[in-house]
């Protein structure tokens, strides 16, 4: 009798845990979505200086062109999220589906994503590499242009990395959250919980 009291507890503390990730990932994730059109209508800021000018063209030159639909199918998908951890909130018999369809969708979505923005980036790495070479002379005037070259080809390299190990690790996050979701005693949980209110 205590073991199967413990083993409820601790399914009803993973539920709420997953449910807690879900919402948390669900809400930066409409978050991000949202800011590709907030900061849309914001006026342009005249830099001060040359690096500031710098940083500027860097990020114009980092900007996928895809991102307001990028941004769009992120809403959908992180809405998702929030429906599937209410589903889990509220111990409906569906909740195991809700959160199977949504991690899924977020998947596929931070693939597509991170996909997307890798192309855009070999698109753009002339211009990149350039910017990045011209921000190392700035800083480092008197260094040979081979080095600065390859210092600029180094940081890109960089950059596309970050973006594949960003998106790797956000796929492992909600496929963590699926496996704890749908482990036995969750399932089991859900399961009583639909008994009791039939």
């Amino acid at each position: 009798m205590l073991d199967h009291e413990e083993s409820g507890r601790r399914a009803r503390r993973a539920l709420l845990w997953v449910a807690l990730g879900l919402t948390l990932s669900g809400s930066c994730g409409i978050s991000s979505g949202l800011s590709p059109f907030v900061n849309e209508g914001q006026a342009e800021i005249t830099p001060e200086s040359e690096e500031e000018a710098q940083l500027s063209r860097l990020s114009e030159a980092m900007l996928d062109p895809r991102a307001r639909a990028i941004a769009a199918a992120n809403l959908v998908v992180s809405a998702l999220l929030l429906i599937a951890s209410s589903m889990l909130l509220l111990r409906r018999s569906s909740a195991i589906w809700w959160v199977t369809q949504a991690v899924a969708a977020n998947c596929v979505w931070i693939a597509l994503s991170a996909s997307s923005m890798l192309a855009h980036l070999r698109d753009a790495e002339p211009e990149i590499v350039s910017i990045f070479m011209a921000m190392m002379e700035t800083s480092e005037g008197d260094a040979e242009p081979a080095a600065i070259q390859a210092g600029a080809e180094i940081l890109f390299s960089i950059t596309l990395l970050v973006v594949v190990i960003g998106g790797l690790v956000r796929i492992l996050v909600h496929l963590l959250l699926l496996y704890r979701a749908r482990r036995p005693d969750l399932r089991a949980l859900l399961g009583a919980s639909v008994d009791r209110s039939a």
